[in-house]
């Protein structure tokens, strides 16, 4: 592709889905009229690359692919970016493929985010306890010991797969030995009871923004029965509160804590889009990261079309100059 010279280019590689849930047409126009800044798709299918790179700039998701490495047009799309990041090394990537990497793996997210632990104690954040059942067997009593139920259950695998987004909540050490509802290896965390409100704190660098969702009913000790639901879906009734809550009951995180989260997360992982969930135990009034997204909807977020391309062009710019790394 002949650019005239100059020209900012970005090019981009997400899925279909996200494509139209995100309306990525108006973004590509914003870009156009307010800065002239070209939007293109990025060709992954041909191995036959020109001498000149076509972007100055990409953005790119590939969580998916890196959560199926075993599936081959996955590897093929990796490889080919890969290819090209080596072929035209002034290419800037945002976020680099190693930078998404531990987002697939829930273990390499929590053990990330139990750093968050040591921040000061004034900024109120406790992560819950976890660990992983690698394999079947008739118990997990040694395993559990340390645990406080109830407990929430999913696959090590964050996305990817059906199975991903499969949960089970259970109250005690014997019904989680006997169900099959969540495909080993499992991540085991401790349930938080935070009165059915999450805080999902979206990030685009310097950026941060929080809206509330409604989110899981407080649980009760004394329950026995098995709760199942899919993340990527609307709750069942059975996990649902029994007073929906109100503008009253949201209270939102410090933002200072907020932003040492935010920071923490850059720091340690090195992106610049993503999103975390946040809940706030109702008995410690500590706040605990419970999610971390890369690059999500960024759903309820105003003027999102022009934070994303001013953060695109502050990159471009600044990796340009030598200004960051």
């Amino acid at each position: 592709m002949e650019r005239k010279e100059g020209s900012f280019t970005i090019g981009y590689y997400l899925s279909k889905k996200k494509l139209e849930a995100m309306q990525w047409a108006s973004i590509v126009q914003f870009a156009k009229d307010t800065y002239n800044i070209t939007c293109i798709p990025m060709n992954l299918e041909s191995t036959d690359l020109p001498d000149k790179s076509p972007y100055d700039i990409v953005i790119h998701k590939f969580t998916d692919e890196l959560s199926d490495p075993d599936n081959v047009d996955n590897i093929h799309k990796i490889n080919m970016m890969e290819c090209l990041l080596k072929k035209y090394p002034t290419l800037i990537e945002v976020d680099p493929l190693a930078c998404q990497k531990p987002l697939v793996d829930r273990l390499t997210m929590s053990n990330l985010l139990d750093k968050l632990n040591e921040l000061p104690a004034n900024l109120n954040i406790k992560n819950p306890k976890f660990l992983v059942l690698e394999q079947e067997k008739p118990n997990y009593d040694e395993e559990l010991k340390d645990i406080m139920f109830p407990v929430v259950c999913k696959t090590v695998q964050a996305c990817g797969s059906r199975e991903s987004h499969q949960m089970a909540i259970f109250f005690n050490k014997e019904e989680l030995s006997r169900s099959k509802t969540v495909k080993l290896p499992m991540l085991v965390q401790e349930y938080i009871n935070h009165n059915a409100i999450i805080y999902k704190v979206f990030v685009i660098g310097d950026y941060l923004n929080v809206v509330h969702r409604k989110s899981l009913r407080n649980l009760n000790t004394t329950e026995t029965e098995t709760l199942t639901f899919d993340s990527q879906k609307p709750l069942p009734a059975n996990l649902l509160p029994e007073i929906p809550y109100d503008e009253s009951m949201v209270d939102i995180p410090s933002r200072d804590s907020l932003v040492a989260i935010s920071k923490g997360i850059q720091k340690d992982l090195g992106l610049t889009l993503f999103g975390f969930d946040v809940i706030t135990d109702i008995t410690t009034k500590k706040i605990a990261v419970i999610d971390v997204n890369y690059f999500p909807g960024y759903v309820g977020i105003p003027d999102f079309n022009k934070i994303l391309i001013d953060h695109m062009l502050y990159i471009h710019k600044s990796k340009s100059n030598g200004g960051i790394n």
